[in-house]
Order: C-alpha cells, then sequence, then structure tokens
C-alpha cells in the first residue's frame, strides 16, 4: 500500500516544552523505514496546507497519522478531521475520541460515567481566594497538570502538592503558561502504562523510580532522562490491563492507544489519562519501549498498527463509499472580494434520508447565509462536493461566518469542517469544534452532563412507563413527533427500531418529561458570555401530553396542526428565579463543555419545578424568526451588533487551552 504520514515537526532549535509533542525527523525517517520493510510504500504528507497540497499531487491508499496540529483542544483531531471528510482512510481513533482523550477533565468524566475508577478532580482556570483543598473537596496530597496538554507538558516536581502553599503556587505558575489546570487527588501507588493495539492488552509496563520514592512523579524531566532515573518492566497485573481495556471500550478507541493507570491509596487501579495518538519515537517513546520489552522490534510494532487500522479500512471501506472530490475544481480561485466570507453547507442533494418538509430547513440554512452576507458585505461560499476547493477559497478571508451544518451530507461532519479550518488557521465563527462534536451525540453529552451531576432527564431502563424516542445524531426536531412519546417496553423497542432503520444511527430513549418546554440563549464574545430572555416553546392546551413536543412538523410545516398549536414566547412568562436558574445551568453546561461562539440550550420544567437539560445546541439557527433571533431582539441587540461581536471574537488571538 501507499501510505501517507502526518505529522508536525520540531522547529530547528526550539526548546522549552512548548512543542515537546512534535516528532523529530528520527522518528519519520524510523516510521518510513519500518514500512518499507513491511512493503508499504511511504508519502510525507506533513500537516496543514502542506498535507493538502501533498494530497493533490500523490494519491495514497491510507495514512499513518501522528500529527499534534496546533490550536486549541481539538488539534490533534484536525487531520483525522479532514482525511474523514475527504474519504481517505486513516490510522487511529476517529476526531472525536481523540479530542475527548486531550481534554483530561472531560475524559476523567466519561471515564466515570463507565464506572472507571478516577481519583477525585477539580478544574481550576485561576487563582481565587477561595482556592482551597477544602472548598474543592479534595484531600492532601494534590496533584497539578495542565487540563489540555499531552507529553507531560507542565508536569514537574512541582505539581505535587503537600499543603495549600504549594497548591497556590502550581495553580497560579501552571494557569499563567497552561490555561485551566486540572487539581486532582495523588494516586500514591505503582504507576503503569499499557499498550493496546486493536483493543487487545500487548503488555503492562510499570514504571519504577531509581531508589526509594514514596512520591513519585514521571514528570517531563523524567521522561528526558528515563535512562538515569527509572526502570520499566512488563508486569502480570490484570486488573491493570481491565481498566485500560475499558477506557477504550468507553471512549470507543480504534487501532492504537496507551492508557496510563496507577494505584490509589487502597491499591485500586485506577485511570489517570490515556494517548490515542502515543509516540512512536524508535528509541524512547513510551510504547515502543513498552514493545521492546515485549520482544517486539520497531517494524513489528509498526507493522502490527498497520495491520489493525488496514483490517478496519478494509471492513469500512465495504460499508461506506468515498464522498466524490472534485480536485481539478479547486485551482478555480480568485481575489477575495472581502473580507469576511459566509460559507454554508450546499449538500440537499445527499440527505436523501429526509422527508420534505425535513429538507425546509436546508432551504432556510441558505436563506440565512444570504442574509448574513448581505449584513456584513461579505462574500458567500457554498460548500459542496469539493471540500480541498472550499477550504482553499475560505483561506483568502480574514474571516469567516460558518453556517456549516455537517457537510457531504453528513451533520456529524460539522466538526470536521469546523476542525479544518482551525487546521488551515482561518479565523471562524461558531462553537468549539470538540463541543460542536460533543453535542452532536445526545448520547454522549447526556452521560457527561449526568456525570456532572447536570439534571438530564434519565436514559430508558428497559422498563414500562413513559419515554421519548429520537435519533441521537440529528438537530432541528428531525424524527420527533407525537409518535416518538412511547408508554411500555414494547413501544419503545418499535420506535428505536424504527429510528435506527429510518435515520441510520443510534436511538435515544429517555424519560419523557411532561411540562414547559423552555430554551436559554447565550453567546461569548470576547468580553464574557451574554446570557439573553430565555424563551419558551407555548403549547395549545388541546394538544395531549405526547403531542407536547418540539418535532420537525411544528419547526418546519408551516400551517399544519403541530405548526398551530405552538407558539414562542421570548422572553418567557417565569419569574427571576427561574430565569435565574436556566442562564445558571445553561452557563454551567458551557463551562463543562467548553462550548464558545453561540449556542441555545433546551430544557423542560416538570410540574415539580425541576428544570431538565434537553438539548444543548451549539451554532443555533439563527435565521430571521428563529428562537436566537427573538432572543437578541428581546434584549434589545442588534443582529448586525452580535454578527460583529462573533466575529471579532473569532479573528481575536487564541491561546492554546
Amino acid at each position: 500500500m501507499r501510505i501517507g504520514l502526518t505529522y508536525n515537526l520540531k522547529p530547528p532549535g526550539s526548546t522549552g516544552d512548548e512543542f515537546e509533542e512534535f516528532d523529530s525527523v528520527e522518528t519519520i525517517e524510523a516510521l518510513e523505514a519500518a514500512l518499507r520493510a513491511c512493503g508499504h510504500q511511504p508519502v510525507r504528507l506533513g500537516w496543514g496546507m502542506e498535507m493538502l497540497d501533498a494530497l493533490d499531487r500523490h494519491q495514497v491508499d491510507g495514512v499513518f497519522n501522528i500529527a499534534e496540529g496546533m490550536g486549541g483542544r481539538g488539534r490533534e483531531s484536525q487531520v483525522p478531521a479532514t482525511l474523514e471528510m475527504l474519504g481517505i482512510p486513516c490510522s487511529g481513533s476517529d476526531a472525536l475520541a481523540i479530542a475527548l482523550t486531550l481534554d483530561k477533565a472531560l475524559a476523567k468524566l466519561l471515564a466515570r460515567s463507565h464506572g472507571i475508577a478516577t481519583a477525585p478532580w477539580r478544574v481550576v482556570d485561576s487563582i481565587s481566594r477561595g482556592l482551597t483543598a477544602d472548598a474543592m473537596n479534595l484531600r492532601f496530597p494534590l496533584f497539578v497538570k495542565p487540563s489540555g496538554e499531552g507529553s507531560s507538558m507542565g508536569i514537574s516536581g512541582r505539581s505535587l502538592c503537600q499543603d495549600e502553599n504549594a497548591l497556590q503556587e502550581a495553580v497560579s505558575h501552571l494557569t499563567r503558561s497552561y490555561g485551566p489546570v486540572l487539581v486532582e487527588e495523588f494516586l500514591p501507588g505503582d504507576e503503569y502504562t499499557v499498550g493496546l493495539i486493536d483493543g487487545e492488552a500487548i503488555a503492562v509496563m510499570q514504571v519504577l523510580p531509581r531508589g526509594s520514592d514514596d512520591h513519585f512523579v514521571y514528570s517531563l524531566e523524567v521522561k528526558r532522562d528515563y535512562l538515569n532515573r527509572v526502570d520499566y518492566r512488563l508486569v502480570d497485573a490484570p486488573d491493570v490491563a481491565a481498566v485500560a481495556q475499558s477506557v477504550w471500550r468507553a471512549f470507543g478507541l480504534r487501532d492504537v492507544a496507551r492508557v496510563d493507570v496507577r494505584r490509589d491509596r487502597h491499591g485500586v487501579a485506577s485511570f489517570v489519562e490515556v494517548n490515542p495518538l502515543p509516540g512512536v519515537h524508535p528509541v524512547n517513546s513510551d510504547l515502543v519501549i513498552l514493545a521492546r520489552l515485549r520482544g517486539w522490534s520497531y517494524q513489528t510494532l509498526i507493522a502490527s498498527i498497520v495491520g489493525a487500522a488496514s483490517r478496519r479500512w478494509a471492513s469500512e471501506a465495504k460499508a461506506v463509499p468515498p464522498p466524490r472530490l472534485a480536485a481539478a475544481q479547486a485551482n478555480a480561485i480568485g481575489p477575495a472580494r472581502s473580507r469576511v466570507a459566509v460559507c454554508y453547507n450546499d449538500d440537499a442533494h445527499r440527505k436523501t434520508h429526509l422527508n420534505e418538509t425535513e429538507m425546509l430547513g436546508e432551504t432556510e440554512v441558505l436563506a440565512t447565509a444570504s442574509e448574513i452576507a448581505s449584513i456584513l458585505d461579505a462574500e458567500l461560499v457554498p460548500v459542496g462536493d469539493d471540500i480541498p476547493a472550499a477550504l482553499r477559497s475560505l483561506r483568502r478571508f480574514d474571516a469567516v461566518v460558518n453556517l456549516c451544518e455537517g457537510v457531504l451530507g453528513k451533520p456529524q461532519w460539522e466538526k470536521n469542517f469546523a476542525l479544518a479550518l482551525e487546521m488551515l488557521q482561518i479565523p471562524n465563527t461558531g462553537a468549539d469544534p470538540v463541543a460542536v462534536g460533543i453535542c452532536s451525540d445526545k448520547i454522549l453529552t447526556k452521560r457527561l452532563l449526568e456525570a456532572a451531576n447536570i439534571p438530564v432527564p434519565k436514559m430508558w431502563d428497559g422498563s414500562d412507563g413513559t419515554w421519548i424516542v429520537k435519533p441521537s445524531r440529528e438537530d432541528a426536531g428531525i424524527g420527533i413527533e407525537a409518535a416518538s412519546v412511547v408508554s411500555s417496553r414494547s413501544e419503545v423497542e418499535h420506535r428505536v427500531a424504527f429510528v435506527e432503520a429510518r435515520y441510520g444511527q443510534p436511538a435515544l430513549a429517555e424519560a419523557f418529561i411532561d411540562g414547559r418546554e423552555l430554551n436559554q440563549a447565550v453567546y461569548f464574545p470576547a468580553e464574557g458570555a451574554v446570557v439573553l430572555p430565555p424563551g419558551e416553546i407555548v403549547f395549545d392546551p388541546s394538544m395531549l401530553s405526547r403531542e407536547r413536543v418540539v418535532g420537525w412538523q411544528a419547526k418546519w410545516a408551516a400551517g399544519s396542526a403541530e405548526d398551530r398549536a405552538t407558539s414562542n414566547r421570548t422572553p418567557a412568562a417565569v419569574d427571576g428565579s427561574v430565569r435565574d436558574r436556566i442562564g445558571q445551568i445553561a452557563l454551567s453546561v458551557a463551562s463543562l463543555l467548553s462550548v464558545g461562539g453561540y449556542c441555545r440550550f433546551d430544557f423542560r420544567e416538570s410540574g415539580d419545578g425541576r428544570l431538565w437539560v434537553l438539548d444543548v445546541n451549539p451554532n443555533p439557527d439563527i435565521g430571521a424568526g428563529s428562537g436566537f433571533r427573538l432572543a437578541l431582539e428581546a434584549a434589545d441587540i442588534p443582529f448586525a451588533d452580535f454578527l460583529n461581536a462573533i466575529i471579532m471574537s473569532a479573528a481575536a488571538p487564541r491561546r492554546r487551552p
């Protein structure tokens, strides 16, 4: 096979740990040699625009990816996301799984939601007067590390804190350099790392400090001087391997990963973090050392990873034909007529699973894009079948209003296109791509919110009762109607089967909350969050309980019974305490998922006054008459001012979290 190599190289003369995750030429040359020895032909692709240009020149059968990327917490996901849109198979986990692992707090939250042991923690973004172990309900000793970095960046001896003074110093130092930090209870037991290929643990390696050290920290300094500071040995630790395999399944990992595990004060094997892009330096990367101790050569290790990936590629190629590319159009791009572009997904012809009414949402996107382009005197850029051409076109602009609700007929690729824009360093509006990816999976979102003690309707437990069944990866009310509300086990199972067959995705079945439907719009300009007046979908009193849903007919079928029986009232008729609680919960969810951009949160208020989060919708509809626009009007904020605020926020330099 012709296998492309994607990577980021360390800049010549780089010092410190800023580029610690990037690779050396030595690693690339070793990979090429290993691939050739396995009978493959390696092709250097690099990263970013260099990668796209190389793919124009070279046809590859697949890509071996070790690119770390640049930008936010989705930086490691940029290459997999872009290649997925281009129909080019890539080694390793998918874009969302990789992003979740890089955000250490979300990774621990997801692990906890699956019952995997992990040390108690809090995320801190600055020093505050109330920052104490007691206030965080944590016990000393504590361990402090950057929340969004890999390769042990920022981890040193000062990360281990025995008292409040040390905690204040560590948090102050790390937040200045790295942004938000994770503060967790220190796990004092033995340290392990587990290598996994195709879901199987190839070995468990214990990391032992030389000499006695009751509070050993496997820091960046130790890793750089590992020959003198630590010993490695393979051990038989079934519970440690079981933790790693549970993590593999919980995150939906693919091909290869390395999971770090440490025992707590009671000897329980606990998840520390997971790396789905483990280093493959031929000498000093942990995965390579682990394989070498097992008796594997470097070539054997790389061949095993490629073997796992290529088997998956073969099965996926049979299931999903790659999208059509039209690379010849890529160079037919003239100079930009405006400093701002508005892009939208021109892919309605691919959405054959939608009915005629559901398709009205596609027309709405174009109408909104045209309106915004007129207000901003911006250039419209449709994103159709040729993704590389669209990306090249958008590089000409200073800022892009990104209205792409997925591309190539796939709503779940909304995050992919945003990550490709990020990779090419094209400033664009909208929510954080990782948050978009999380929220496009309603089951994943529910797991994370539930694990964070944010009120969400419980998932179906197999019992009778009143439940609602809906597609887990659609928005705009698609797949939701009165028939979605069911009241017995058999009805749930029948509706689940219908949704999975009709929409080709997992169905979400959750408790139906019979009550008021409220929503909260929020946007995030550079100066801080703006919480708009909440809205309410008012149901006609004649509607039956099961009919009180905001589905595709209520949203798009003008004149239908569902449309006539629902109306949007903004601001909602709620008292100040309810309004405050809605805003507080919305901001808590936004902070947890690092949403950014602009977002709408959907709630139900049950008869007992409790508020339940139904859905989190980054980049919601902002067209004329939308709930978001009504909220802006209720706050007396002109639409043009909102647009300028999110453009200015998009154009502002972003520090790597």
